[in-house]
């Protein structure tokens, strides 16, 4: 058994796998057996990719929060630096005048929700928390630490294409390799009439039907335009090169 994951074993059922090699005019019971091996497999490593890629935060949303934090503290920032004189003293006059109970608990909070420590040596007890200069000094850091994140790109969720890319790069190797047919695709509109879209198509449907053909067909052109995508140990993208497919 390749794989006991449900949703695997309920699409490619064993009368699934015979009719399909039939279409396929695939008659060898041996290369019947490796085309159920390539369903299982292939399937194990899209559905792997496509479940983590659901799973991530997509970069345009990252650097939305990020540019938001900015935003915010920045108008912040200024917001503060034009207070009246009124405005002001209301803001900071309990902060500059905050009561602290000598000798209360070691850790506690102010009613405003400052933290505040306390370091005592015999008789001598020293009281910290935010001051004035330091809260002001937490926003202004606040925003720098997200002007310095924009620049840098979060790469997030993958794209979905991404998915479909590395499962018809491995049906290019199956159909290639081990059926020593030539993975062709000539579309009409994007519908492709090609034997090897046909298989491409039902078989990565039946595991997936969100997939669209219009997704399928951008897939496989790329494949047969690039030429060759190197796949790491995980089953994932690598990097995509222009080396030569394996011969024919």
């Amino acid at each position: 058994m390749i794989t006991d994951d449900p949703r695997i074993l309920k699409c490619y059922t064993p009368n699934f796998i015979s009719e399909l090699a039939q279409k396929l005019d695939i008659q060898e019971l041996s290369e019947i057996e490796l085309l159920r091996n390539f369903l299982f497999n292939a399937a194990i490593h899209y559905l792997t990719i496509r479940d983590k890629i659901s799973s991530k935060i997509p970069s345009s949303k990252i650097r939305a929060q990020i540019l938001s934090i900015r935003n915010l503290t920045k108008e912040l920032n200024l917001k503060l630096s034009e207070l009246s004189g009124p405005a002001d003293e209301l803001i900071w006059t309990p902060q500059r005048h905050l009561r602290v109970i000598p000798f209360d608990d070691t850790n506690s909070k102010s009613p405003f929700g400052h933290t505040i420590t306390r370091d005592r040596t015999g008789n001598i007890e020293t009281i910290n928390y935010l001051k004035e200069n330091q809260i002001k000094e937490a926003i202004e850091i606040l925003q720098n630490l997200a002007e310095y994140a924009l620049p840098y790109r979060n790469k997030g969720g993958r794209p979905k294409a991404e998915a479909i890319l590395i499962w018809v790069f491995n049906a290019q190797r199956f159909w290639e390799i081990t059926l020593g047919r030539k993975f062709t695709h000539s579309s009409i509109n994007n519908i492709s009439k090609s034997m090897s879209y046909m298989f491409c198509l039902e078989a990565l449907y039946t595991l997936d039907p969100a997939i669209k053909p219009k997704a399928l067909v951008t897939a496989m052109r790329d494949v047969i335009r690039l030429g060759h995508i190197e796949i790491d140990k995980e089953g994932r993208l690598n990097r995509i090169t222009r080396k030569n497919r394996p011969k024919k």
